[in-house]
């Protein structure tokens, strides 16, 4: 029937409160929604109901959540919202103050509601059906967020199918096991250590639907799951010290700062080396009681997604790791300035690998002999003055050999 039917004779419908929720188990959000996919034309689950012949009244079985909030609706009670209907249809109610226009009047009381309709069944009948109902499961977190629109889903599953999510974690792999890992993972990147249960991350993909495979998230997401997957290679994979979502987190978020202030070049198997024998001792009891950091991490790895959760995992694994593992603080004046150009530009003003000349120091190009992200500092002594051509030939696809000062030096002569 169509809603107009059943607005028409809606005193026949009754709820069994005995068994059915309160009819207003549902948030405001959850009404907004479903109201939206009614004018939108798309498909509703059907509706259960049993027909009382002696009374002639239909009891809703499944569904009495949906029709209260179309009769809710229907008057008037229940204003649309932006964040399902658009900017133009905000605010706006059936017939009140800020109707909708006519054509979505008419498409809304002519929407189709599937009834499946049983007759006279008997209350433990009823209430086999309704247990039998209610057995699928609820969508999962994954699940929920794999339907949300946009390309910031897209931008998940992609992360999900990197090999160290696929393969190297020991995380469950059903029903999108791995998809809240990934939200996570965006989600720290846009905001870092930030409260994110599932709330957050279901506004976080509404607010940031147009999130893409272009946006700096992504990109440093990718660069991190590169280095873990070097780390935890994705055989033999599924690595029992990564079978939990806050251990997937907390290892990810350590990286993603350590990668800030220190060259990580070279590290992987300390690094991988370290989370193994911080794993085993988290977990030892005569280890815990040995040293507080084991306790505090042991203590809120179990759970939580708060900020201060997030940040402590993250925090004591940092602090564990360079206390075994000193790394190279990478140079805090990354770009390289004009003061240091006009002084390596006053010594050669050719450059170091063609020798082509330049009539400025600001035709030149300035290179770090040792990379940056190894370590290397923004020092006279390892900046070379390079052309346009062989700085490209450097970063470019096709890798060269720089040579060392000896060789130019042998060249020069």
């Amino acid at each position: 029937m169509t809603i107009q039917d059943f607005i028409n004779n809606r005193n026949k419908y009754k709820i069994d409160y005995t068994y059915q929720r309160p009819n207003n188990a549902w948030s405001n959000e959850d009404k907004q929604c479903l109201v939206d996919t009614i004018l939108r034309s798309e498909p509703l689950p059907v509706f259960f109901l049993n027909y009382k012949s002696d009374e002639k009244v239909y009891y809703i079985v499944d569904g009495q959540q949906r029709l209260n909030c179309i009769s809710l609706f229907y008057d008037n009670k229940i204003k649309l919202n932006q964040k399902f209907s658009g900017q133009q249809l905000d605010g706006k109610t059936f017939n009140g103050a800020n109707p909708l226009d006519d054509d979505d009047k008419y498409n809304f009381l002519n929407y189709n509601l599937n009834f499946h309709v049983m007759e006279d069944y008997d209350d433990e009948r009823v209430r086999l059906i309704f247990s039998r109902l209610q057995r699928g499961k609820p969508l999962s977190l994954g699940e929920r967020l794999n339907a949300k629109p946009g390309t910031i889903v897209e931008c998940m599953r992609d992360l999900a199918a990197h090999p160290f999510m696929a393969k190297s974690i020991g995380v469950s792999k059903e029903r999108y096991g791995v998809f809240p890992d990934t939200a996570r993972i965006l989600f720290y990147e846009k905001f870092g250590a930030k409260q994110s249960g599932s709330e957050e991350l279901y506004n976080f993909f509404d607010n940031y639907k147009g999130l893409n495979k272009k946006s700096k998230e992504f990109k440093n997401a990718i660069t991190i799951l590169n280095y873990l997957e070097k780390c935890f290679p994705a055989e033999p994979g599924n690595y029992r010290h990564l079978e939990k979502h806050a251990w997937v987190l907390a290892v990810y978020t350590m990286l993603r700062e350590l990668r800030l202030s220190y060259s990580l070049v070279g590290q992987e198997e300390k690094f991988k080396k370290f989370i193994i024998d911080f794993h085993s001792k988290v977990y030892n009891e005569d280890f815990r009681k040995s040293k507080p950091n084991y306790q505090r991490f042991y203590d809120n790895v179990r759970g939580g997604w708060s900020e201060k959760i997030i940040a402590l995992r993250r925090d004591i694994l940092i602090k564990e790791f360079l206390a075994k593992f000193p790394l190279s603080e990478l140079d805090d004046k990354r770009q390289i300035s004009d003061e240091d150009k006009i002084a390596v530009f006053a010594v050669k003003k050719t450059c170091k690998l063609c020798g082509c000349g330049f009539k400025d120091y600001k035709e030149a190009e300035y290179h770090h002999r040792e990379r940056y992200i190894d370590g290397g500092k923004s020092s006279i002594e390892n900046i070379m003055i390079l052309c346009t051509t062989c700085h490209d030939r450097i970063h470019g696809k096709v890798e060269i050999t720089i040579p060392t000062e000896e060789e130019l030096a042998e060249n020069e002569e």
